[in-house]
């Protein structure tokens, strides 16, 4: 199995950390994530099912995701079809003093075969690509700008 598992402190409100994480809409209209798009196929408050597509040098990986949002403190996003499938991106969420979160991001794949047998060098790029991913986050909501958007200071 291929895992990695990176964590970030965010000064911002644990609410508007949880709504920013489980926000794909959100994603997809800013795009701050360099290098990976994503597309909403369909949403409720409970589920969100969307595409991305991530690109690594000139390789493009296409990705089908399910989010379920139901738990906002436990967000799990089912990885169901692309390259790292069957797996997951899980997004564990809790506050840390009185105006910050602490998000610890696992990402986890199960794919028999390449994956497995390059795990070791994959387990590296991976924690970069997420860790560069968990600090656009960071940078998203500690400028304000995630809050603004939603018409909130």
């Amino acid at each position: 199995m291929l895992e990695v598992h990176v964590d970030v402190t965010i000064r911002r409100p644990l609410e508007e950390v949880l709504a920013q994480f489980g926000d794909v809409g959100d994603h997809e209209r800013n795009g701050h994530h360099r290098g990976v798009s994503f597309h909403v196929l369909s949403e409720t408050s409970q589920s969100c099912s969307y595409s991305q597509v991530s690109r690594v040098g000139p390789v493009r990986l296409r990705q089908h995701f399910e989010l379920d949002k139901s738990v906002p403190a436990h967000q799990v996003n089912a990885l169901i079809s692309g390259p790292f499938s069957p797996g997951s991106i899980k997004f564990d969420i809790v506050a840390d003093g009185d105006n910050g979160a602490n998000v610890t991001a696992t990402l986890c794949s199960t794919r028999p075969g390449l994956t497995q047998l390059a795990a070791p060098l994959l387990r590296r790029s991976l924690a970069r690509a997420l860790t560069r991913s968990l600090e656009e986050d960071r940078d998203d909501l500690e400028s304000g700008r995630y809050a603004s958007r939603l018409g909130a200071t």
